[in-house]
């Protein structure tokens, strides 16, 4: 993501994506397997981007922007809402972690079931 507009476009495209939104912000050039390699675990599910974080100093950004630290990696996680649903920063944001949150919000609020996978996410049975 390049500028305030890609990112609230990426945002915005969960209708047509069917899927979940996790943003990584950071200063470094690549984004660090530990956000990595839960993208790919879960891409089919989750689309992931990278944000460098000086884009974060212009005065056009989105308000849930102004309170992520420059400093530190941030991963910010969407559904069908402008405003993240889970954020993780700091010493929170570990692989284990980011693991967990995207096992446990694979799903939108409301999923458009487009194949017997969804469904089967959707409507999973308790072994009893």
């Amino acid at each position: 993501l390049r500028t305030p507009d890609d990112l609230l476009s990426l945002i915005s495209s969960y209708n047509e994506t069917n899927r979940i939104h996790a943003i990584l912000i950071t200063k470094q050039k690549a984004p660090t397997l530990k956000f990595v390699i839960p993208c790919l675990q879960h891409l089919s599910r989750i689309q992931c981007a990278v944000l460098n974080s000086s884009m974060i100093m212009t005065s056009e950004i989105p308000s849930f922007l102004k309170q992520v630290s420059t400093i530190t990696d941030t991963v910010l996680l969407f559904k069908e809402d402008k405003n993240p649903i889970a954020v993780i920063k700091d010493n929170d944001l570990t692989f284990v972690n980011i693991q967990k949150l995207f096992e446990s919000n694979q799903l939108l609020h409301l999923p458009t079931i487009t194949s017997s996978n969804v469904f089967n996410l959707v409507c999973q049975t308790n072994s009893a």
